[in-house]
């Protein structure tokens, strides 16, 4: 192992990025709808590519009742993303999704 400038903190510590994350604030980003899955409870789940990169992205039941367009997949969607979230008890990131527009077909 190499030598390190810093001492060594916990990964508690370091998932504390995941505050500094959720300061981004908001976006509307464009992608293609991959894997929608909603679970028994109403929060819905999907990831968003364009190819190169993906982002998993998070609705929560009460955002998920009022969206303009239920993803499916295919779907080219425009998503305004509320906030980053990083969930430090096993490290995902996800976008925490408040409105789905419909902007075409991938």
């Amino acid at each position: 192992m190499r030598t390190v400038a810093t001492q060594p903190i916990t990964v508690s510590e370091y998932s504390e990025l995941g505050r500094a994350l959720r300061a981004v604030g908001p976006a509307v980003i464009e992608g293609e709808v991959q894997k929608p899955r909603a679970s028994g409870r109403g929060m819905l789940w999907f990831s968003l590519t364009d190819g190169d990169a993906a982002l998993s992205c998070k609705v929560f039941r009460g955002q998920a009742r009022s969206l303009e367009h239920t993803p499916r997949e295919g779907d080219l969607v425009q998503v305004e993303v509320e906030r980053p979230d990083l969930y430090a008890g096993n490290g995902k990131l996800d976008l925490i999704v408040g409105q789905v527009g419909l902007a075409g077909e991938g």
